[in-house]
């Protein structure tokens, strides 16, 4: 064998055979890029999907978080009201306590006039 011989295949011109078979395995791997095409586009889907979601979720909590900070201020306001009743009442209990002592006093000292001889 000579080293012509051995490249004889190389100088020939292709077949349709040869065509075929190389668009074949062109399409092979086509179909198996388009496979994989195909799922990386079903996980796009997915994602914008739970995007979607989240987003949706995210305008909620927006929409809540507003609300909150519109009772904040109405919680403050009824914060403040409650701090001025509790000190009334803390005022109208010391008020009460001096008077009911002042009125123990009175009947002690009533009842000890009541218990001397005349």
């Amino acid at each position: 064998m000579t080293t012509d011989d051995m490249f004889d295949d190389a100088r020939e011109p292709a077949t349709k055979g040869d065509l075929c078979s190389v668009r074949d395995g062109l399409a092979a791997r086509l179909d198996g890029h388009d496979r994989r095409f195909d799922s990386i586009e079903g996980n796009l889907r997915r994602l914008n999907l739970g995007f979607a979601r989240m987003e949706g979720d995210m305008t909620e909590m927006k929409g809540k978080v507003d609300v909150l900070l519109t009772l904040k201020d109405e919680f403050s306001r009824f914060k403040s009201d409650i701090e001025r009743m509790t000190h009334f009442l803390e005022i109208s209990v010391r008020r009460t306590d001096s008077q009911g002592s002042m009125l123990m006093e009175h009947e002690y000292r009533l009842k000890k006039l009541e218990s001397r001889p005349q």
